[in-house]
């Protein structure tokens, strides 16, 4: 008896062939499949994916107006100014060769001299005092440093405001031709300038 309910056992627990089970599933989907109509061949499914494809109507993106700001040439550039005996003289050429700058103030030179190290600007400033020219990188400073710094600041704004009237003139217009942004990265320091050189102007750093 014991024997008899081992080997009952041993065929309850013996599963179906893997052939036989394949077949009835596949028989209990092709069942489903075709009271759904779906077709039931991958060939036939595809055929019908490229006739829904070639029905579409192809998309088509309208091309954007291309934006082409109007060229702007930018002349040379001169400015003087005066402060009793000390007289400063500035010139400004786009994408020109590093000029003289000699105002007595090394530091002040340094600074000045950024203007052809980032902006591309030949830039020349010589202050003269007393009928003496000054020498670049050489120390001249005394009681009138202040006059001399605001005498070479005048002349250079002075260069640097004719060389860009014509940017001035093209944003009156409405191009944005003399808008700009500048980055600086220097040894000990990050800086950023957004200048736009509207009517009014407004400049930020």
């Amino acid at each position: 008896r014991a024997r008899a309910l081992d080997s009952e056992a041993i065929s309850i627990a013996t599963p179906e062939p893997s052939s036989a089970l394949m077949a009835s599933s596949s028989a209990a989907f092709a069942r489903v499949m075709k009271s759904r109509g779906t077709p039931l061949t991958a060939p036939a499914a595809r055929s019908r994916a490229r006739a829904l494809r070639k029905s579409r109507a192809p998309l088509t993106v309208a091309p954007r107006a291309a934006v082409v700001a109007p060229a702007v040439s930018w002349p040379d550039g001169t400015g003087r100014a005066e402060d009793g005996v000390i007289v400063a003289e500035a010139s400004v050429v786009n994408l020109g060769a590093r000029g003289e700058i000699a105002t007595g103030l090394p530091f002040l030179d340094h600074m000045i001299d950024q203007l052809t190290s980032h902006c591309q600007l030949g830039v020349s400033v010589v202050v003269t005092k007393d009928g003496t020219p000054c020498v670049p990188c050489v120390d001249a400073s005394g009681d009138d440093d202040e006059a001399v710094a605001v005498a070479a600041g005048s002349a250079l704004g002075a260069a640097l405001a004719q060389m860009l009237a014509p940017g001035i003139d093209a944003v009156a217009i409405g191009s944005e031709a003399a808008s700009a942004t500048f980055a600086s990265p220097l040894d000990e320091a990050y800086s950023t300038c957004v200048l736009s050189l509207t009517d009014a102007g407004s400049l930020a750093f």
